[in-house]
């Protein structure tokens, strides 16, 4: 396994172990899984794609982790919904090389919301391939920015527990 399927699994694991009991995918009053849509799931991922496209545009800063830029946040946002993706449906990441493709912050992250739009058609036990796709380019992107998605994606579940 490459380093980022490693890291990418071990988010899975952890993230999606906190957000069970959270709510995010049990009702808290009933202890009953949620039905998620996968198409919900997917258009959330879009939005944080969005977010980060705007803040990479404007070049802003986070709200909540204001040492960071708004995109590099967003990035860890991404990678933190796409792993409990991974762990509520149940596909973990499959370890294939992916070539780095050198383009514009905006042109990957159009890219990354082709590859994300294509999760939808998947089914979603099925997405391990297109999962480390879509994790390969955001790393790519954080590379090329410098910035830290490790720590950043570890300051970001800090705050959201």
């Amino acid at each position: 396994m490459t380093d980022s399927i490693d890291w990418a699994e071990q988010i899975r694991i952890v993230h999606h172990e906190w957000a069970v009991p959270m709510g995010w995918w049990t009702d808290l009053e009933t202890g009953e899984p949620i039905v998620k849509e996968w198409g919900e799931t997917v258009a959330l991922i879009h939005s944080e794609l969005s977010e980060a496209m705007e803040g990479d545009r404007k070049n802003l800063m986070d709200d909540k982790l204001p040492h960071r830029k708004i995109a590099e946040a967003e990035m860890a946002d991404v990678a933190i919904r796409l792993c409990d993706a991974a762990g509520g449906y149940g596909f973990s990441f499959e370890s294939k090389a992916i070539p780095p493709n050198k383009v514009s912050n905006v042109c990957l992250i159009g890219e990354l919301h082709y590859n994300v739009s294509r999760m939808f058609w998947i089914e979603p036990s099925q997405c391990g391939y297109i999962a480390n796709v879509i994790i390969s380019q955001i790393e790519q992107f954080c590379k090329v920015n410098g910035f830290d998605l490790k720590s950043t994606i570890d300051e970001k579940m800090e705050y959201n527990h």
